[in-house]
């Protein structure tokens, strides 16, 4: 059921890329658009979870990448004793 919506998803977010004439490459569960166009994917991808989970999205809770330096959320030192910082 999961990989379903997130497979709708996806095609949501392609087709509206095509209708904006935005080359796109999906792999897996990524699309790769020209650099240009990195807010209006962000943009979509958004848009688009929302509209099929009901769930409204901050900022930090979607993550993009560069192509360079794979995006991670940052860990939590809770309970791993000493003094991080």
């Amino acid at each position: 059921r999961l990989q379903n919506i997130d497979s709708d998803i996806m095609n949501a977010i392609l087709a509206r890329l095509v209708e904006m004439g935005i080359a796109s490459l999906p792999i897996h569960d990524s699309i790769i658009v020209p650099a240009e166009y990195k807010d209006t994917l962000r943009s979509l991808m958004i848009d688009e979870y929302q509209k099929r989970m009901g769930i409204v999205l901050s900022d930090g809770d979607a993550f993009i990448s560069d192509g360079k330096t794979p995006d991670v959320p940052k860990q939590s030192n809770a309970g791993q004793g000493g003094a991080h910082g």
